[in-house]
């Protein structure tokens, strides 16, 4: 009873000291790792080759940015503002321009190759950070009439008179910050800053007049949608963006003195439609392995993080892929055990077996020991049906499924070998019964070496074997055969010496059956057949592998391996050699120098 209270508390001891852990503590981490960081080794975007906007904006003063009001776009514009028309001391205002309908107009913009030059100096993922150029042009779409005391122009104008008609051209240097969490959509904020050009007048007969220039700058917020293509290497980008901009133009052309308009500080605000592609910003395999970590799979993660680190070795997050693949590396002996204990509840023994050795060989000591009694228990099943079926399946089946038995754990190999030699014992006898002596004698001697407690047993066959001999020589006139008739004697005298005296009695009674005028003849026959037969068995012997061999006895048989794998584990030293063969690739396995299991594959 005590011994059995000790057991049950260094088991339980062990299965407190693994080390098996979840990458989730918890549900909501479970969750917040699959919602809001699921792009963590995504590719960085590094190209943005163009991106287009167009849409409508509204412009005021410099008050407009702090009086607009989206619930009221229509009334903000009017009551707070100053016309943004810069004008000389002899004008306040210009009347015309004061209805909504002349405080819009379109705009339209195009970035082009934005480049993410920040990952020249250092990698990283989180922010995507672009330069590159782009032209943009505010179109206003509307003529607004100049007041009548204004100065008219000197020379003849097309269309009758000028209007005030403004139109900007901007050249700018963009930059851009994205960030991105979903392989569906980023954030970005933009911002330009350049020079502008344009004009102020334009008559309806095309003639244009108070050309200007300035500077512009504008800054915008947006969503994008990515849509990878289906052939090329690169995501549509489809989105919207607030952008708000001011036009500052402080020289007017004005030769003649005709306007008191002498420059343009406005801001805009404008809700824009966006197109454009993106090289990157895709997930990798780097994200998948972080998914399969999300669900606990550390045997696949474990692979796509190792081909994620191989294909980016300077990414921004190779680092942490390192770390998670060493995390992965410890769980993956665990989840091989939790796979096999899953398979042997199915009862798919086989697949569990594979799944126990794999835990086995990658674990720690105290999974060993886990993993050691759950093949014990498949080793008993294996060996009961054995046992059970023994009489239904064929002897090659039989004895493959005891070996298997044995291959597995050191814990049944009593039971195996006591298993095994019983169904050679039921082989020799089957022989017997066909009067194949030496056969039976040969699974008689492989039960006895099995199983030493046979004994007493294996020597009543002996002499069964030897009354069978007697009667086959008394009813024969087909001496031919004879020495192999001696030859099983000898084996019997060799290995049992107790049966000495009965061997020689029959080699003597076999002698003088032979005919005196052929004896020198058929013993010579006899000699050179008994030679060639010891020959053969030889042979047989020395090239077939047994389990229990030394690494010498089986290099004598097969010769060196042309592969050799080996470690040292708490002592004990296994090896595994392979060799090319016609049917494949054939494994032995070595523990502490001695062959403990056969595999092709």
């Amino acid at each position: 009873m005590k011994r059995c209270i000790i057991l049950c508390l260094v088991v339980g001891l062990s299965f407190l000291s693994a080390k098996e852990q979840d990458w989730n503590t918890t549900s909501f981490e479970k969750y917040w790792n699959k919602f809001m960081h699921p792009m963590t080794f995504r590719d960085p975007v590094w190209l943005t080759p163009f991106q287009l906007r167009v849409g409508p904006f509204y412009y005021g003063g410099p008050e407009y940015w702090q009086s607009f009001s989206l619930a009221d776009i229509n009334g903000s514009i009017q009551t707070n503002d100053d016309s943004a028309i810069l004008m000389d001391s002899t004008e306040t205002s210009l009347p015309s321009i004061l209805s909504f309908e002349r405080r819009t107009g379109v705009h339209f913009e195009i970035d082009i190759a934005r480049v993410n030059y920040p990952l020249i100096l250092f990698h990283q993922n989180i922010f995507d950070i672009q330069i590159g150029l782009g032209y943009g042009m505010h179109n206003f779409g509307w003529a607004a009439d100049l007041p009548s005391h204004w100065k008219p122009p000197l020379e003849e104008v097309r269309g009758g008179s000028y209007k005030f008609d403004p139109l900007f051209h901007h050249a700018n240097l963009v930059s851009s910050i994205s960030w991105q969490r979903s392989k569906y959509w980023l954030l970005t904020a933009t911002h330009s800053i350049g020079k502008s050009w344009g004009r102020l007048y334009k008559s309806k007969g095309g003639d244009v007049n108070l050309n200007c220039s300035g500077l512009n700058e504008t800054i915008g917020f947006g969503i994008n949608f990515l849509l990878p293509s289906s052939k090329l290497s690169f995501s549509y980008l489809f989105g919207i963006e607030a952008k708000f901009s001011r036009i500052y133009v402080n020289s007017v052309d004005d030769p003649q003195d005709i306007s008191p308009i002498i420059g343009i500080d406005m801001r805009t605000m404008g809700v824009y439609l966006t197109f454009g592609t993106a090289i990157g910003g895709t997930r990798t395999t780097g994200d998948s392995g972080f998914d399969d970590m999300n669900t606990e799979d550390y045997i696949s993660a474990a692979k796509k993080l190792e081909v994620f680190v191989k294909e980016y070795p300077s990414h921004g997050r190779t680092k942490k892929a390192e770390e998670l693949l060493d995390f992965c590396y410890e769980q993956i002996p665990y989840q091989f055990f939790d796979i096999g204990l899953q398979e042997l509840k199915a009862k798919n023994y086989s697949t569990a077996i594979s799944n126990f050795e794999s835990a086995y060989f990658q674990g720690d000591d105290d999974l060993k020991f886990e993993v050691d009694i759950k093949l014990a228990d498949i080793a008993n099943i294996l060996l009961d049906s054995a046992e059970v079926n023994q009489n239904s399946s064929s002897y090659t089946q039989t004895e493959n499924l005891i070996q298997k038995a044995w291959e597995l754990t050191s814990r049944t190999r009593k039971r195996a070998n006591e298993v095994l030699a019983n169904l050679y014992i039921d082989k020799g006898n089957a022989l017997l019964s066909n009067r194949d002596y030496s056969g039976s004698l040969d699974y008689y001697n492989q039960a006895l070496d099995f199983n030493p407690n046979l004994n007493e047993m294996v020597m009543k066959k002996y002499k069964d074997i030897a009354e069978g001999l007697i009667a086959d020589i008394n009813y024969s006139d087909e001496y031919s055969d004879v020495f192999l008739v001696l030859e099983s004697l000898k084996s019997i005298e060799d290995v049992q010496p107790k049966l000495k005296k009965l061997t020689s009695n029959l080699i003597t009674l076999i002698k003088d059956k032979l005919d005196k005028q052929s004896q020198t003849e058929m013993m010579g026959r006899i000699s050179e057949l008994m030679l060639a037969e010891k020959k053969k068995l030889y042979m047989i012997k020395k090239y077939r592998l047994q389990l229990g061999m030394l690494p010498s006895e089986v290099k004598e048989i097969l010769g060196e391996p042309e592969h050799l794998d080996y470690l040292t584990d708490n002592g004990k030293r296994f090896e595994m050699w392979s060799y090319q063969t016609e049917d494949g690739v054939k494994r032995l396995y070595f523990e502490d120098h001695y062959l403990v299991k056969i595999q092709m594959d």
